[in-house]
């Protein structure tokens, strides 16, 4: 088939969403489709079989587009309207695979040549919005109903997790809806750096708990921090990540707390580096406060052979259970009595090892999510020839 795959953000970039469209033309494209991809002008272009990287125009003087919803995202996202545009009326898609946003752009052109449109559902775009911007509330039922629209006028919707993926049936279109997780990284390392051994960062025969990602509020990494005051005290609370006004705000809570010997910040290191990383810790952290899309850390997370303590929530509990990973509530206190559990009782922890290792096995390599991915095409042409 010729599939249209537009990808609303910079790629190529180290970061969850491309690595994710990374992964799903290499799938693709692998199998024997030619691929288009659409995206924004800024990233690196790479390899990809079957694949051709189509850009944007750039805009001059606009700067890095940052992840989530931005002025400047809305800018590019109306230039790739045209882009879009242009290209099916020169050429005819058997598919437009559409992330995120871009689907109503893949609803307007499709038409044109009646290319089937797949819609791939990495987050609720209505939630994000009125998360983000609560004086939005008031048009939460447009928000709605814009997004039901959407998946009512796609011919199939791929949903990242559970959570979606029941959004998406709420809506009752009857549009088929499928689940395709994310995956383990598995990517090359190609900086020609290697990880330091993160044990002589910190004292000598002192456990390392690590935490790997961005330091926004919802991520609950103050709430380890706070948490740092009732574990044992031969434990360290390391963080890699975040940018440098998140940094030092949890380095003054640290101080104000009286842990900062106890927490240290490494600040960003390359995502290449990040199994390398992981293995190195006593026990791994997600202690996010809030969300339903699960983090695409955590396939890694299950597959580095380190126990994993993760918040009780619908953003963890979708893949995490009991019996794969330690789960707390959201609060301080419980975060430090599943830390002091994990550390303490080395037969708890290896059984949650020897499941988490199962489960990444198992579900989340990047074998199923090319089983998977090739079963849901399979299906749309299934439904095209009948």
């Amino acid at each position: 088939m010729k599939i249209l795959i537009l990808a609303p953000q910079p790629f190529y970039t180290q970061r969850g969403t491309p690595i994710a469209i990374r992964n799903l033309a290499s799938v693709l494209g692998e199998a024997g489709h030619q691929i288009d991809l659409m995206t924004f002008p800024e990233g690196k272009d790479i390899e990809i079989p079957n694949t051709r990287i189509l850009r944007v125009w750039s805009i001059p003087l606009i700067g890095q587009v940052p992840v989530g919803f931005s002025i400047k995202k809305l800018l590019y996202d109306f230039l790739m309207i045209s882009a879009v545009l242009w290209k099916v009326l020169t050429k005819r898609y058997d598919v437009i695979h559409a992330v995120e946003e871009s689907v109503y752009i893949a609803l307007l052109c499709a038409p044109i040549k009646r290319s089937r449109v797949i819609y791939d559902m990495d987050s609720s775009m209505a939630d994000q919005l009125l998360e983000k911007w609560h004086i939005l509330r008031r048009l939460k039922g447009l928000l709605n109903w814009s997004e039901g629209l959407a998946i009512r006028h796609s011919d199939r919707v791929i949903a990242v997790c559970q959570a979606l993926v029941d959004k998406a049936n709420s809506y009752g279109s009857g549009t088929p809806v499928d689940l395709l997780t994310d995956t383990v990284l598995e990517i090359e390392n190609d900086t020609g750096e290697s990880a330091e051994d993160l044990k002589t960062l910190i004292e000598k025969d002192r456990k390392l708990i690590l935490y790997i990602g961005n330091l926004e509020h919802y991520q609950g990494v103050d709430m380890v921090i706070e948490a740092m005051r009732n574990v044992s005290d031969n434990i360290t609370f390391m963080i890699i990540g975040g940018i440098q006004a998140d940094i030092e705000r949890c380095q003054k809570l640290a101080e104000t707390l009286g842990v900062d010997r106890q927490v240290v910040f490494l600040g960003p290191r390359p995502v290449q580096l990040l199994q390398d990383y992981l293995r190195q810790a006593d026990c791994l952290i997600s202690p996010r406060e809030k969300g339903v899309n699960t983090p695409m850390k955590i396939y890694s997370y299950l597959a580095a052979g380190v126990p994993v303590i993760a918040t009780n929530i619908p953003s963890h509990t979708q893949i995490l259970d009991n019996n794969n990973a330690c789960l707390v509530d959201p609060e301080p206190v419980s975060i430090a009595d599943g830390i002091n559990k994990v550390l303490s009782n080395q037969l708890y922890a290896n059984q949650l090892v020897d499941k988490a290792r199962q489960d990444a096995d198992e579900s989340y390599s990047y074998q199923a999510f090319k089983d998977n991915l090739i079963e849901i095409y399979n299906k749309l042409e299934k439904a095209d020839n009948g």
